[in-house]
């Protein structure tokens, strides 16, 4: 898998509460997390930061078992719960070591989106909480882009009620208001998602300083662009900041160059 990671503090905020990991695990499974601190809260970047580290320290105490699970599980299925356990766990290992701190005066309240996923054997293994976004580039001549998670967001539960659209929700004065976060709570719900890849299919993960400024089908025309993954995931920041950059702006984007099965 090819990778590239960037971000920008974007054109009104005074600092960068994002944060961003690519991480390579054993047998060629790749780990890539998008966190995207609270900026209503205090220390949101303190939140993002030690939400990827946590996650990454998650992975590294398990990466004996993870590495045997992967060897001795031949059912999709079966291997697939596994992954997706083991990343909702990660998720609730930085949810517990975040509450803790911010129970104190100095973090108090602070919180952060986590979107992660793990690519292995021809799946995509996904992992959400918040609004930040995983999508996906069907490789194809008339490939479409499709998001893969769903935000845990006031205006994505209007859309589901039919109260509004989905082209409404892009622009709706409530849009960043998210009804669930890690480090809030002592528990914390992740959603979790399973795609099949294929060979030259473009993923994208990113906060949602991206998506508020930059539709879906400007993100689909740059993803469709003949240029490496390294100018596709600049070429997104640089159309978020010339349309406002009104938020920190963190993007992922990669490339399946390889599907290995079991």
């Amino acid at each position: 898998m090819n990778a590239y990671a960037d971000s920008h503090i974007g054109l009104v905020r005074t600092n960068n509460e994002d944060s961003s990991r690519i991480i390579e695990l054993p047998k060629k499974m790749n780990l890539l997390i998008v966190a995207d601190g609270m900026g209503g809260h205090n220390k949101g970047e303190v939140a993002s930061g030690m939400a990827v580290e946590c996650i990454k320290k998650y992975f590294d105490k398990n990466k004996d078992l993870i590495e045997d699970y992967l060897e001795a599980t031949d059912n999709e299925k079966a291997l697939g719960d596994r992954i997706l356990q083991d990343m909702k766990e990660a998720i609730n290992y930085a949810n517990s070591e975040i509450t803790k701190l911010s129970t104190t005066d100095e973090y108090k309240m602070m919180g952060t989106t986590v979107v992660i996923a793990a690519i292995y054997r021809g799946f995509l293994y996904v992992a959400n909480v918040g609004d930040s976004r995983w999508y996906i580039l069907h490789g194809g001549k008339n490939a479409s882009l499709e998001q893969i998670t769903r935000d845990n967001s006031l205006v994505q539960q209007l859309v589901d009620l039919g109260e509004i659209t989905h082209e409404e929700a892009e622009t709706h004065p409530q849009r960043n208001i998210i009804t669930r976060a890690v480090g809030i709570d002592s528990k914390v719900e992740t959603d979790v998602y399973r795609v099949q890849v294929s060979m030259n299919d473009i993923l994208m993960l990113c906060s949602d300083g991206l998506t508020s400024m930059v539709s879906d089908k400007e993100i689909e025309k740059i993803l469709k662009d003949s240029t490496t993954i390294e100018a596709k995931t600049k070429k997104l920041i640089c159309k978020a900041l010339k349309n406002g950059g009104r938020d920190n702006i963190t993007v992922i984007c990669a490339e399946i160059d390889e599907v290995e099965h079991g």
